[in-house]
């Protein structure tokens, strides 16, 4: 049977994995940035709704 779903979680963290929805915003957040630096000015985020850390 599988550990429970917060016994999971809670171990997830110990060891430093983020949980799901805070790994998506990172990898959203990065590529944001990556568009930026690479795309002509001008061009659309991949994320727009994704608020600019700078």
């Amino acid at each position: 049977m599988p550990a429970p779903r917060g016994e999971v979680e809670e171990r997830q963290r110990a060891v430093g994995i983020a949980p799901p929805e805070a790994r998506e915003r990172r990898e959203l957040e990065e590529l944001n940035a990556l568009s930026r630096q690479l795309a002509p000015p001008g061009t659309p985020l991949p994320a727009p709704d994704l608020p600019s850390r700078r």
